[in-house]
């Protein structure tokens, strides 16, 4: 299974007022466009719940469909709504054909996974975490509000977390830089976000736009491949992309 390595820019925020009674500031139910190369190519739908023992699910539902991937996922994530360190992730599907799933369980400071390999082998990992933890999947598009609370969490000051990709069992030393504020615009909303540059070993660096009114990215785009995320209650049903088609570029 190949999937291209994302670079991303994400806009996420606190919680507001009317937001109070969800979980963890989250609103029941929210929806991302995704876009390559200014084309819509898929949506996730996200539904939110809090579990009996106050820890907050995530539920998401993904299809997306490129040049040179389909995949459809299904996941859960499982977060402690105080420190947004995950407790739990599994998710299945299909990427290009072949079966896509596993699953994720952190306990105290051990990491325990059980994924699929080259389109069907099984492998089991296990390892030890000390400090902060979040999860980073391609096109887990939820996983993108834990990072974001992540960084919240860690008071917007420089730092490292390590960040967990699932699907290969890879832990990698993050570094989440702040970079000011910027004002984002929709033609539904504008909002001033808090920027944050993210480097992952492996990647180019992406930037993170923090939204204090929403508690979600409004905004995440991953200029290496061209793709963006939008949250849908902040620009509509059809945004505006801001890449220049490849193809509008060779026109000039």
């Amino acid at each position: 299974m190949v999937r291209p390595l994302l670079v991303l820019s994400l806009a996420a925020a606190l919680a507001s007022p009317a937001l109070a009674d969800a979980p963890a500031g989250l609103p029941d139910t929210l929806g991302y466009t995704v876009l390559v190369e200014g084309r819509r190519v898929g949506h996730c739908d996200i539904r939110t719940e809090r579990r009996g023992d106050g820890m907050l699910v995530l539920h998401a539902r993904l299809r997306l469909e490129t040049k040179a991937l389909n995949l459809s996922l299904e996941d859960e994530t499982v977060v402690d709504p105080d420190t947004w360190r995950p407790v739990a992730y599994r998710w299945s599907g299909e990427s290009n054909g072949g079966p896509y799933d596993g699953r994720i369980r952190v306990t105290g400071d051990h990491v325990a996974g059980r994924y699929r390999l080259n389109g069907g082998t099984w492998s089991e990992g296990t390892r030890r975490v000390e400090g902060p933890l979040t999860l980073f999947e391609d096109y887990a598009i939820e996983h993108q509000i834990l990072m974001a609370r992540a960084f919240a969490a860690a008071g917007w000051r420089d730092t490292t977390i390590t960040v967990l990709r699932p699907s290969t069992f890879r832990f990698l030393e993050t570094t989440f830089t702040a970079q000011g504020e910027r004002l984002f615009q929709s033609d539904r909303r504008e909002a001033v976000c808090r920027k944050v540059v993210i480097r992952m070993p492996g990647a180019a660096p992406f930037a993170s736009f923090y939204d204090p009114a929403s508690g979600l990215p409004v905004y995440v785009a991953f200029p290496g491949v061209s793709t963006e995320l939008f949250l849908d209650s902040f620009h509509g049903p059809e945004p505006e992309t801001w890449f220049v088609p490849k193809d509008a570029k060779s026109s000039r």
